[in-house]
């Protein structure tokens, strides 16, 4: 039996081997015919100019590892918050200093936070603007690119009639002047997961009008976004990292985790009126850090222990 079942595996090799001996046959003179019908093609076509691009040549990829240009575009969705689960909320202004220590991020030199803000702005007309941050009046785009150039009206002390005069100073715009930022958000304490959760509502490069003789006239936003519009834009750019290794946070990232440092400006209230309007200098830090305190002290509050 054992001798029978070798010659039939001896004649299932020899027919296999019959078998591709035939079909290398027959694929090389397909092979073979194809190269004579090429050889055949008409060489009367002049040869084409000769051509040199150093680019081709040069392809270099810098970093030591392959680096996503581009993100997903996908901000982390925020939890919906109830109304019934909000135990208190309230209205709060900052204003961010971009020329502090803890906000290297805004003025990155390649492209700075107010330019970005501005493209995204320009680019994609879904995202409203608005004049002020109570968001009723729309500003156009057209209005906006006017904004660069001009004239600023400041008005300058007059000794000799000691009166006011009104002195215009013609305005060229930079981005280097947008040396601060304001939100207005909503702190938010809400009972199903007790949590204070600060929501963005909207942000404004702002930039100091200063005249001629480099004294500072007063402060002027370029315009309010609404922050929901242009936060999934923000979510598709980095924010530079300013220890310059590479950066894993996104613009958006950013700003609703509050990696920034920033002080307290205004706060809702019946006289809608700033911090500045009744306290100045060191009064008005120590009024901004009063107001942040009372915040974090009564969420410390709704605890028992």
């Amino acid at each position: 039996m054992g001798r029978l079942l070798r010659w039939y595996c001896l004649a299932l090799l020899g027919i296999f081997s019959l078998f591709y001996y035939s079909f290398a046959q027959n694929y090389s003179q397909n092979n073979a015919e194809l190269i004579a019908s090429l050889n055949e093609v008409s060489t009367d076509i002049p040869p084409a100019p000769f051509s040199f691009n150093w680019r081709h040549l040069v392809s270099i990829e810098e970093g030591g590892y392959r680096k996503n240009m581009q993100r997903g575009g996908v901000p982390l969705p925020q939890p919906y918050i109830r109304e019934a689960d909000v135990l208190w909320s309230k209205r709060i202004w900052r204003s961010i200093d971009t020329r502090a220590a803890t906000n290297k991020r805004f003025n990155n030199a390649d492209y700075p936070f107010a330019e970005l803000m501005y493209d995204l702005v320009m680019q994609h007309p879904e995202v409203r603007i608005f004049t002020d941050d109570t968001f009723t009046e729309a500003a156009s785009r057209e209005q906006l690119q006017n904004r660069f150039t001009g004239f600023d009206t400041v008005a300058v002390y007059n000794f000799a009639t000691q009166e006011y005069d009104w002195k215009p100073i013609e305005r060229n715009l930079q981005w280097k002047d947008f040396v601060q930022f304001r939100l207005k958000e909503d702190w938010v304490f809400e009972s199903k997961h007790s949590n204070l959760d600060v929501r963005i509502i909207g942000i404004a490069p702002v930039r100091e009008v200063i005249d001629e003789t480099g004294v500072i006239r007063g402060q002027e936003a370029l315009f309010w976004v609404y922050y929901d519009d242009i936060r999934p834009l923000l979510a598709q750019y980095d924010a530079p990292n300013p220890d310059g290794e590479e950066s894993i946070l996104s613009w958006a990232d950013f700003l609703d985790m509050g990696y920034f440092g920033s002080r307290i400006v205004k706060e809702d209230n019946v006289y809608d009126r700033n911090i500045a309007e009744y306290a100045t200098g060191r009064n008005a830090l120590e009024e901004s850090h009063r107001i942040k305190r009372e915040l974090y002290e009564r969420e410390h509050n709704q605890w028992e222990y």
